[in-house]
């Protein structure tokens, strides 16, 4: 089971969407002789993702380091991620894990996978009980550790709250997860919105979508629709590169929703800055694919439809899953044959589809190429 973060919640996957956040690396390090930590550590740097595995098992099993569930885990989730291997976080038993555990590990174990350097942030060279000290003389990241390690929702609310106050973004990300399900504390939607408009307004990606969602209503009347408010957030997070930010506008373009005038040209053009955006940090979907596939086919360009559901297809085959669509939708997209889908309506000419086949295979070689169509 795998548990990702999105757009300010967590949600649990057990099968189709395994996180497509893959490092595309053939050099291993040999390190089979190499096993001690400082060692590790150095392979870690360099991206050796088996290396991070083996160091994540050490911390989680205490062999030769102070036993430290977090580092473990975001070490063996990173690894997992990187190796599209679902099986190595196992011994993590994720879902028994308080919720502001599972966001570091999430979070940090994402961002370790795109750039080992984040491997620094885990405060590799700062014990626990070097943490506690560090907190009780307000340090708001020593806080925000501290409140990590925490089993216990009420104490971990306290010294999140301690932090946040203090402006530590993360902390701020979490206070408001915990309002939200009233962990620690009793369950305030306003001030989920207070604490999540705060981190946003920190630059929290995730937070800035969940804003952009308060205004548009996904959560009850806690504020009033606003969809230039909605607008404004969605676009802090565009300005900071976010292609599930770009896909989402570009979805809303496409189908004239949340306030934004239909033109699916401009939405098209939006979402693939968004999938080429995604390419960059090896975050793409089949589902990226197959809901620009539908964009091009509802602009009548059946070749690209066609190009980009081989796409979904290949993504899907490397995740281990099957690209599936909606069964309504199974007989209007594009095939070569009749052979391939006797119910399809849209069956590719000769030509169109010697043209299909071509872009098909420019775009295995080079994805990002698919910004000059």
């Amino acid at each position: 089971m795998i548990f990702y973060y999105q757009q300010g919640e967590f949600v649990v996957n057990k099968k189709k969407n395994f996180i497509a956040l893959i490092l595309c690396s053939s050099i291993f390090i040999n390190y089979a002789n190499a096993t001690d930590v400082p060692t590790l550590e150095q392979h870690i740097k360099v991206g050796d993702t088996k290396a991070q595995y083996e160091l994540g098992l050490k911390y989680l099993n205490g062999e030769g380091v102070e036993i430290n569930y977090l580092k473990g885990s975001v070490l063996v989730y990173a690894s997992a991620l990187s190796q599209k291997n679902e099986s190595l976080i196992d011994p993590l038993h994720l879902s028994k894990a308080p919720l502001w555990q599972r966001y570091e590990i999430v979070r940090l174990g994402e961002q370790i996978a795109r750039n080992p350097d984040e491997w620094k942030k885990l405060w590799v060279n700062t014990s626990v009980d070097e943490l506690n000290k560090l907190a009780k003389k307000g340090d708001a990241s020593a806080l925000y550790h501290v409140g990590i390690l925490s089993s216990s929702a009420e104490d971990a609310f306290k010294i999140f709250e301690q932090a946040a106050i203090k402006n530590n973004r993360e902390s701020q990300v979490v206070l408001a997860q915990l309002y939200d399900r009233g962990l620690g504390v009793e369950r305030n939607d306003k001030k989920s919105f207070e604490w999540t408009q705060k981190a946003a307004e920190q630059g929290d990606v995730n937070s800035q979508m969940k804003m952009y969602r308060y205004y548009l209503g996904n959560f009850g009347d806690i504020v009033k629709i606003d969809y230039h408010k909605a607008s404004e957030w969605i676009q802090k997070a565009i300005d900071q590169g976010d292609g599930d930010a770009m896909e989402t506008k570009g979805w809303d373009y496409a189908s004239g929703r949340n306030g934004i005038p239909k033109d699916i040209n401009k939405g098209i053009e939006i979402y693939k800055k968004g999938l080429v955006a995604k390419l960059t940090i090896n975050s793409v979907n089949f589902t990226d694919y197959n809901s620009l596939a539908y964009m091009y086919l509802k602009n009548n360009d059946k070749v690209k439809a066609w190009v980009l559901l081989q796409m979904g297809k290949k993504v899907a085959a490397e995740m281990n899953t099957e690209s599936i669509l909606a069964e309504e939708d199974a007989d209007i997209f594009p095939v070569l044959s009749i052979k391939e889908n006797p119910n399809a309506k849209n069956v590719l000419s000769t030509t169109e589809g010697q043209k299909a086949q071509q872009q098909l295979a420019a775009l295995e070689k080079d994805p990002s190429s698919i910004a000059g169509w």
